[in-house]
């Protein structure tokens, strides 16, 4: 956190809380004493104790007789040992009807000490000075500032203490400071650093790089930005660095500081650099020889793509693991579990065969190779599909609303829609069929959005059916309220029990969240459904029992329709 930033809102605050309070003094004046919901007391320049309302004396402990009995000097704890001459003096020379912000100590009359906040505007009342007091109870105010110092000093020990090399810099670009881990690697002395362009930690073809980087940070994106940058190391060539960078908001949504996340990936791309020359090497032999290489060539590519993407999620998680929900947390459980599962199919399929290309198992036969390139591509696109939802779901809950309405064929999109489900299908005991009413014409519409509506409810059915059937039912409907597309998704699989059927379109929510649960997913799927039907103008239904399958109902209004 910046010390201008910081200087700045404690400006603000006692700005507001000024007016806030000579606006009580005012209503106060003009509609009595106890209108106002602050303690108000008035005071002359004795310190003898003229006005007091019922907030006051609950404040304090008494009654208003009680109160009106005792005097500032002792009242205010710091006023008991105070000169008394002195403080009449300063309050006689104070400028009139100009509020002035302190903090005090208020001692009740059981002898407690209560911690206010008071605004003080001096007043002029038939010539005669008087002190005119607003106080405010900040106990709760001052626990929260000690927990806020306090979580301040566990950033910074982290910060410090940490082995990961890390920076944080202003909006701007200039360093605020970095940690000792990066220092050591860097040869950069941390108290030298405060103020030295970011920029100029990462070679000179590389910076404009970094620039674009910077610049796509905002306090409104809490998205992590990076790329694979070259650092200048004292006495030493240039190092590869995966820099990682996350934007911190200030309570105006505004860029408060940037914090930077550095890894040393030099070793990782001299060796990207020795295989893609030996790659170069080989293009003259065997043409299989050739391709079985550039297949695993683009498999370590993949590789480490996804470990860079989920080594982000998981920084970003541990950023913002304190202020995290208790949903949130439920659902970086259950999306940890969907990662690994086809991630450990990736990893273990992938090391199979590198094993065998080095020569330290033997080669798999090309047909087994063909079966565990299609289960790594399965897995993949299982990751796409858990990544895609959460996307989703984050541009919806960022205001992200955008339509792109497009003249669509409805029958075409619905075939193909119906061959995707079929294509997932694990055995002959189910089948998915598509039933038409009549012509469906072509509409116009967000075709994205309704193809993942119907998407989702497919899977759903195929995943929830073990046996059976599964159809797609479509229909225009003519109401006297306007025309229509229904949409039902039916089929004979597991059903729903009836007191979870309010929980289905809640995002992060699982009807089974147990750790042994049979089907897998992050719970986002039907409440992107809900949320996109409601853009379309639309909406959708479910019908559902135990045991009798389930039956989802999607209409769309064709006020467009072509």
């Amino acid at each position: 956190m910046s010390d201008r930033s910081d200087a700045e809102a404690q400006q603000l605050r006692a700005r507001v809380a000024a007016l806030e309070a000579e606006l009580a003094c005012v209503r106060a004046a003009a509609s009595g004493i106890e209108w106002t919901a602050e303690a108000v007391l008035v005071h002359d320049l004795a310190g003898r104790i003229l006005v007091a309302n019922e907030r006051a004396a609950e404040l304090l402990g008494c009654s208003v007789e009680a109160l009106l009995r005792r005097d500032m000097f002792d009242l205010e704890e710091t006023l008991r040992d105070a000169d008394r001459e002195a403080t009449r003096e300063a309050w006689l020379l104070t400028s009139p009807d100009l509020p002035i912000i302190a903090r005090g100590r208020f001692l009740r009359s059981d002898g407690a000490a209560v911690p206010v906040e008071l605004t003080v505007i001096a007043r002029d009342v038939a010539g005669v000075r008087q002190i005119h007091l607003v106080a405010r109870d900040i106990t709760d105010r001052l626990r929260v500032e000690r927990a806020l110092r306090d979580s301040e000093q566990r950033f910074r020990f982290l910060f410090e203490a940490s082995p990961v090399s890390m920076l944080r810099a202003r909006p701007h670009g200039e360093l605020l400071q970095v940690n000792r881990a990066l220092g050591a690697w860097l040869g950069l002395a941390p108290e030298a650093a405060p103020g030295v362009p970011a920029r100029m930690l990462v070679t000179p073809d590389d910076r404009p790089e970094f620039d674009a980087l910077f610049a796509a940070l905002s306090g409104a994106d809490d998205r992590p930005r990076g790329a694979q940058l070259r650092l200048l190391a004292a006495g030493a060539r240039p190092v590869w660095s995966q820099l990682t960078l996350f934007a911190e908001a200030d309570n105006a949504g505004g860029l408060r500081q940037i914090i930077g996340v550095l890894e040393d990936i030099d070793a990782r791309k001299q060796a990207e650099a020795q295989v893609q020359a030996l790659l170069t090497s080989l293009e003259g032999q065997v043409e299989a020889r050739t391709a079985e290489l550039q297949r695993t060539n683009q498999l370590l590519r993949v590789e480490i793509g996804e470990r860079e993407r989920t080594e982000s999620l998981l920084v970003r998680a541990h950023a913002r693991a304190e202020a995290a929900s208790q949903a949130k947390s439920r659902f970086l459980m259950v999306i940890s579990h969907e990662l690994r599962t086809p991630l450990n199919a990736i990893l273990g399929y992938t090391e199979m065969h590198l094993a065998g290309l080095k020569g330290d198992e033997p080669l798999a036969p090309p047909e087994e190779l063909a079966s565990d390139l299609a289960s790594i591509r399965i897995s993949g696109h299982h990751l796409l599909s858990l990544i895609d939802d959460i996307l989703h779901m984050t541009q919806l809950e960022s205001g992200d609303r955008q339509q792109a309405p497009a003249a669509v064929e409805l029958l075409p999109l619905l075939h193909r829609l119906v061959d995707a489900a079929r294509a997932r299908l694990s055995g002959p005991d189910l089948e998915v069929v598509l039933l038409v009413d009549g012509d469906l014409g072509t509409i116009e519409t967000d075709v994205v959005k309704l193809e993942h509506v119907l998407r989702h409810l497919l899977g759903n059915a195929v995943k929830f059916t073990p046996r059976g059937r599964v159809e797609l039912r479509a229909a225009r409907i003519r109401e006297p309220a306007g025309e229509h597309l229904r949409l039902d998704v039916c089929d004979t699989g597991i059903g729903i029990p009836p007191e979870q059927r309010s929980l289905l379109f809640t995002p992060f929510v699982q009807l089974d969240d147990s750790p042994t649960r049979r089907y897998g997913g992050l719970g986002l799927g039907l409440a992107l459904c809900r949320r996109y039907c409601d853009e379309l103008g639309g909406s959708i239904a479910v019908k559902s029992a135990p045991g009798q399958g389930s039956w989802f109902t999607v209409r769309i209004p064709i006020a467009g329709a072509l």
